[in-house]
């Protein structure tokens, strides 16, 4: 499938809403803070969604973003 990414998540609402509208999405929730992250994982989790939750500044230098997947994206979303 297409390969998304949810910039900023939060708590990952608007990358799950996504998913849960277009299930065959790649998901990747990526989130600053660490302890969000945890609670876009746990709601990928209880939503059934097989995405993945990231702890990560996207200011962080170039390897670092590749080795976590942010390349090759389909759709960016935020908010």
């Amino acid at each position: 499938g297409e390969r998304a990414a949810d910039f900023g998540a939060g708590t990952g609402a608007v990358g799950v809403a996504l998913a849960l509208r277009e299930p065959t999405l790649d998901l990747l929730l990526v989130e600053r803070d660490p302890r969000l992250a945890e609670l876009c994982a746990r709601n990928l989790a209880l939503n059934g969604i097989a995405g993945r939750a990231l702890a990560l500044d996207l200011l962080s230098p170039r390897p670092a973003r590749e080795e976590a997947g942010l390349t090759n994206l389909d759709l960016v979303v935020t908010n």
